[in-house]
């Protein structure tokens, strides 16, 4: 499991509010999203989401809510990292 793409699962849970609106937004399946959530709730040692029955919605725990905001900080970053060494990549080919 790659951490970026294990991360970027948890931002769009948060985003989407649910694994599978979030697999579909990542064109990931549901599977693939739950995996990634459980890999760093086990690197992190704590609990990141619960789920509730009556919906189906996937609810941030505590860690989870504070987690969060860092998390989709850390994704907008390496977005603009990729973003930059993109364009500087296209300059240099010139």
């Amino acid at each position: 499991m790659r951490s970026v793409d294990a991360l970027r699962s948890f931002v769009a849970v948060v985003r989407t509010g649910g694994v599978s609106a979030a697999a579909r937004t990542l064109h990931y399946d549901p599977s693939t999203v739950r995996a990634h959530i459980r890999g760093l709730e086990r690197r992190w040692h704590v609990r990141l989401l619960h789920r509730s029955q009556r919906d189906g919605r996937n609810l941030l725990t505590g860690a989870g809510n504070k987690i969060a905001p860092q998390a989709v900080e850390a994704i907008a970053a390496i977005d603009r990292l990729d973003t930059t060494a993109a364009t500087l990549g296209k300059k240099q080919e010139v």
